[in-house]
């Protein structure tokens, strides 16, 4: 995981050396509740959990740990290494919290916050985390960078869990955001509004799972036309909604079954959805597919549906990448 943008380390509560805050390996103790804001003390950091730490140890009454970049210029970045120690709340507050540009997070298992991890900004890493037991949604990501902002950067989103959460296993909304890779890289599972929800453009889906959970498996939605997301290698299953339901504009591009620009004898797809048989599996999902779903050659459980007018040439002519 690469370093990432940092403020002022403010500590909550009584000192007792646990964690380590690195390079230099310098005690650093991790309460319920601790703040850490970036600045160019601890900016390039990382901030690496120990058994020992109190927000291990016990269960927090509200927050967890918020890390905060207020940065504008993207030149200061800070890393959270929960190092697989676990973060556990009452059922309120947020368990990780970062807001600002170039903050990531590694290895963090939080359970029963109600949210277990939130993340607004741009041009971080969320990786090889598990959430369970939110009394809200698993994981929430917003992304408020436009791909037109000179530091726009994305967000990695890979290896991470959600499970058993009372809302969405992971909500995420924003441009660029990098979605697994690989083979079924991110994984939601019984959770009670859905698995993975999406809107937003410029967005990699690749190798990502959902099953058992009380809604879609996957509800992925971007009503523009540019910027599309791209969409393969998914599997979802056994979910009480529909397994997946794709929603986008048609840019002209995805012509399945036909021929010429015109895509004469077949169906314009939304843009990004990926219709290759084996690519896409979803099978055993209880819902039925949206009003608008076009026929699908690998079963009814996957639902792509096209919102909107045909994009314009003037329109795709203006768009920028």
């Amino acid at each position: 995981m690469r370093a990432m943008a940092l403020f002022l380390l403010v500590l909550v509560g009584r000192v007792a050396h646990a964690g380590l805050l690195q390079p230099g390996n310098v005690p650093f103790t991790v309460e319920c509740g601790t703040t850490i804001n970036v600045d160019d003390t601890n900016n390039g950091f990382t901030l690496v959990l120990e058994p020992t730490d109190p927000i291990v140890t016990t269960t927090c009454a509200g927050r967890g740990i918020r890390i905060r970049n207020r940065n504008k210029g993207f030149d200061r970045s800070f890393d959270l290494d929960c190092d697989f120690n676990q973060m556990t709340g009452d059922g309120t507050g947020k368990g990780i919290e970062l807001r600002g540009p170039n903050l990531s997070i590694a290895n963090c298992l939080v359970d029963a916050y109600r949210t277990g991890i939130f993340v607004r900004g741009d041009g971080g890493f969320i990786e090889e985390c598990r959430v369970t037991n939110s009394a809200s949604d698993g994981i929430v990501v917003k992304n408020p960078i436009g791909p037109r902002n000179e530091n726009f950067f994305g967000i990695v989103f890979e290896s991470n869990r959600s499970i058993a959460n009372a809302g969405w296993g992971m909500n995420l909304r924003g441009n660029g955001l990098e979605i697994g890779v690989g083979t079924f890289n991110n994984i939601a599972q019984s959770n009670a509004r859905g698995g993975i929800s999406l809107r937003g453009g410029l967005a990699f889906l690749s190798g990502n799972e959902a099953s058992n959970n009380g809604g879609p498996g996957f509800l992925i939605r971007s009503t523009q036309c540019c910027r599309p997301n791209e969409f393969d290698t998914a599997l979802a299953f056994s979910n009480a909604g529909p397994g997946i339901v794709y929603i986008g504009r048609d840019d002209q591009t995805n012509c399945v079954g036909g021929t010429g620009a015109e895509c004469t004898g077949g169906t314009f797809y939304p843009a990004g959805w990926d219709p290759t048989p084996g690519g896409i599996d979803a099978f055993n999902n209880a819902g039925i597919c949206p009003p608008g779903t076009l026929p699908d050659a690998t079963g009814s459980d996957q639902c792509p549906v096209v919102v909107g007018e045909p994009c314009r040439d003037a329109q795709l002519d203006r768009c920028f990448f």
